[in-house]
């Protein structure tokens, strides 16, 4: 027996309605189920539920556009790392490359050039990199990004280095250029003194001193002078010499008692050695204290006054001048210092010179005292002169024994092939940078205990 079913027709558009009223009714349990295992302590969902698969899929997708965020700032960390590694590496190349230039070293420069050529490839790849979003593995990035710090610190260093190199080369070329300058302005001094050898023999300078202004004042006024002082030194040394020849001094004697080195070896045979020896005591009794300030309270420019009043000459300084004056004390002390008893009773026959200048009335009137004052002005107004500088100038002598050297020392005649300073003829100074030579004797004996 067959029975027939038939459905029962229904509204099509009630269809919706109980569809939307059913879900609430399962949305309704599944918010009261999970209100009931939240409150026994536990939270247990139906795993059919699409709600719950949906918010997992959200979930899911948020955390994985985080990761790959994570990801892509880590990538972007790690390539700006390597963009200052390769600039740097540039940098290094390209300071090489120069420094190769000068002087040229072509092994150097292909070199230099091949790493500018590959960190520039390098460059290109990370740009390459860049665009195409070649993210790098989490585990390498660490790794990786202090690679690249660490090689970007190292290019900087090299850099430096090669700077470091650059200057210290420059700074050598430097010293070699001063070095053939100061060689050439020596040649250029030997050629001005042998002109002037030539020209004035020994006669008297003829120029005066020219007198700057004290905001003019230069090494070259103090050099005029030196030269000066010098001729009046040797003026007075002449006029000493001739005294004691008149008071049949053995000259040979006296100047082996002076430096006993001039007299020895072949020494003996050389012009003008016994001149050489009166000059240099001469000028040791004069110079002797030349970098005291007498007048301690004087400043640059009341020295340069001082100067001034006596670089010109008078016509007669052992009348002009007062005996308790600076000047007059200087005298006073030189005098006594150059002149020996001794030698005063044997060119006089008394002691008449050095009562009257002690006396502190007045200088004696003779042509002796005369050249001897003469030579005193001219080394009083250079050491008022010296301390006119700033700083002073300085005075030097080269010391016995000493290995001659043309930086400092001049030699007062071929030396006869002797490369030993024997003694100190004139004084050598330093006047700011400028050096004027001092003037030495050489000689190939050594003094005996001296």
């Amino acid at each position: 027996m067959k029975t027939d079913y038939t459905t029962p027709k229904t509204n099509p558009s009630n269809v919706g309605g109980l569809v939307r009223k059913f879900g609430k009714v399962l949305h309704f349990r599944a918010e009261d189920q999970k209100r009931k295992s939240k409150k026994n302590g536990f939270d247990s969902q139906p795993l059919d539920d699409p709600h719950i698969e949906r918010d997992s899929a959200i979930d899911e997708k948020e955390s994985s556009i985080a990761v790959e965020k994570h990801r892509e700032a880590a990538a972007m960390v790690l390539l700006v790392a390597k963009l200052f590694a390769s600039v740097s590496a540039v940098k290094a190349a390209y300071a090489k490359l120069q420094v190769a230039q000068s002087p040229y070293d072509p092994e150097t420069i292909q070199s230099a050039d091949e790493a500018v050529v590959s960190e520039l490839k390098n460059l290109s790849e990370l740009k390459q990199s860049y665009f195409k979003q070649q993210l790098i593995d989490d585990d390498d990035n660490q790794e990786s990004l202090l690679e690249a710090e660490e090689r970007e610190h190292r290019c900087l260093v090299k850099t430096y280095e090669i700077l470091k190199s650059k200057l210290e080369l420059e700074i050598a070329q430097k010293d070699s250029e001063a070095a053939l300058l100061r060689d050439q302005l020596r040649e250029s001094e030997k050629r001005v003194r042998s002109i002037e050898k030539r020209m004035s023999g020994r006669r008297p300078l003829d120029d005066e001193v020219v007198i700057p202004h004290f905001s003019a004042l230069n090494p070259c006024h103090f050099l005029s002078m030196v030269r000066h002082t010098v001729w009046s030194v040797r003026s007075f040394t002449q006029s000493f010499v001739e005294h004691m020849e008149s008071a049949g001094w053995d000259l040979i004697a006296v100047a082996r008692s002076i430096e006993p080195c001039a007299a020895g070896g072949s020494n003996k045979t050389r012009k003008d050695w016994k001149r050489h020896v009166f000059e240099s005591y001469v000028f040791r009794m004069m110079f002797a204290d030349f970098q005291n300030r007498d007048s301690s309270s004087w400043d640059r420019e009341r020295f340069f006054e001082e100067f001034v009043a006596f670089a010109s000459p008078s016509s007669d300084v052992s009348r002009t001048v007062k005996p308790g004056s600076a000047f007059g004390r200087f005298c006073r002390e030189k005098y006594a210092s150059t002149m020996h008893s001794k030698m005063e009773i044997a060119f006089f026959g008394n002691l008449d010179h050095r009562a009257t200048i002690n006396s502190g009335t007045g200088f004696p009137g003779t042509r002796f005292f005369g050249v001897f004052a003469e030579m005193a002005r001219r080394v009083w107004a250079l050491h008022c002169l010296a301390f006119a500088f700033e700083p002073a100038v300085k005075v030097f002598q080269a010391p016995r024994g000493a290995r001659f050297t043309e930086v400092y020392m001049e030699s007062v005649d071929n030396g006869g092939g002797a490369a030993t300073v024997g003694f100190t003829v004139v004084p050598g100074f330093v006047v700011g940078k400028m050096v004027i030579q001092c003037k030495v004797y050489l000689s190939d004996l050594k003094a005996n205990g001296r």
